[in-house]
């Protein structure tokens, strides 16, 4: 268990470690490997502080190939993990390991007779704050980059949609490799409330233990892992998100009278969450219901437009590709540039129907994900 003040401490320590013995700072990307634990949101919240970025490895889910892989694509210095993980990087050339354990802040604390933020530069709205991979199940791998001014404006304005205050406890159950983990992560510290983390064996084998063990009140699941659980096995459960995967009616039967049910749509390239409906039951809901993936928060916006040609708006009713415009889209694919595969989903110039709407959006409203 750790405190804000516990957790605050630690990350200041570990950032303040980090920058006398790297070169580090805004624009880096430092990778974290961890098995479920505490230590990961530690090492969050350090390599924030130094203001480099981070990207999230999951050794439970991808082998050490996949990882390595990684650390090349984003030009890792150095990887940050528990002891148990560094040998997936043992044989890395050009990058070294920093171990990061109680036992290993208690030593670097005994010896800091002051921790200071010297040498260490805060990220701009603009910077970096994580990399996240595709899946790469139609080719290589792309690491998308969400900035901090865009995630913090998302953030702040899914808390009450999404109902997240500082009552909330909520259950960090996706895998790393995901970026719904982060999502779970720094949403609710930002809204003062509590990350559960259970052991990567309790997430595989015992969720309604656990669940009842640390008084989990949200949870955020697929439906496929939510389909395996029934309300009665987790009765302090109030708000229900589920994500990552289509809803189905039998999930709208089997939740939606016992929870606040939330169906939540996100592509990566969108820190995280873009659209949410709250689906509630009335009498015998349809699979339409259960398909509606409702509407973006006030920061954003969505339009429809023709499928082989996104300067075509297409009129209401009509199906067609949906476009997430706002400080919600990331910055693009790293190291893409301006290659094809950055240019026909992150739009570079908005369409010319665009101009025929008011800019309600704010800032980086130019912004905008095919």
């Amino acid at each position: 268990n750790l405190t804000y003040e516990q957790l605050n401490l630690q990350a200041s320590i570990f950032a303040a470690h980090l920058a006398q013995n790297t070169t580090v700072g805004p624009e880096m990307i430092v990778p974290l490997c961890f098995e479920k634990s505490l230590w990961t949101t530690v090492a969050m919240l350090g390599v924030m502080k130094t203001g480099a970025a981070f990207v999230l490895l999951d050794p439970s889910s991808q082998p050490a190939h996949r990882m390595q892989g990684i650390c090349k694509q984003v030009n890792a210095k150095f990887v940050v993990c528990s002891k148990s993980c560094v040998p997936n990087f043992e044989q890395l050339p050009g990058t070294s390991t920093f171990i990061l354990d109680d036992q290993i802040l208690d030593e670097v604390q005994s010896s800091q007779h002051l921790i200071s933020g010297h040498g260490l530069l805060p990220p701009t709205h603009k910077n970096s704050l994580y990399v996240v991979f595709t899946s790469g199940s139609t080719g290589q791998p792309k690491g998308i980059v969400i900035e901090h001014g865009g995630y913090a404006i998302t953030a702040l304005a899914r808390q009450s949609t999404l109902g997240l205050h500082r009552g909330s406890r909520v259950l960090q159950f996706a895998s790393y490799a995901f970026d719904v983990s982060i999502e779970n992560t720094l949403d609710t510290l930002i809204a003062g409330g509590c990350v559960c983390v259970p052991s990567e064996l309790q997430r595989k084998t015992d969720f309604a233990r656990i669940a009842d063990e640390f008084q989990v009140t949200y949870a955020d699941l697929t439906p496929s892992v939510a389909r395996l659980l029934s309300p009665s096995d987790i009765p302090t459960v109030k708000t229900m998100v589920l994500g990552g995967e289509a809803m189905a009616n039998e999930d709208v039967k089997r939740w939606a009278s016992e929870v606040r049910l939330v169906n939540a749509y996100g592509p990566a390239e969108c820190a995280v969450t873009a659209t949410v409906q709250h689906v509630r039951a009335v009498g015998t809901c349809s699979n339409a219901d259960a398909s509606k993936i409702g509407r973006t928060f006030p920061t954003a916006g969505t339009w429809v437009v023709d499928q082989s040609d996104h300067q075509r708006l297409l009129p209401i009713g009509l199906t067609g590709e949906l476009v997430i415009e706002g400080p919600l889209v990331g910055r693009g694919y790293l190291n893409c540039g301006n290659e094809s595969s950055r240019s026909t989903t992150f739009l570079q110039d908005q369409p010319s129907w665009r101009s025929q709407f008011s800019s309600f959006l704010g800032p980086m409203i130019s912004r905008m994900y095919c």
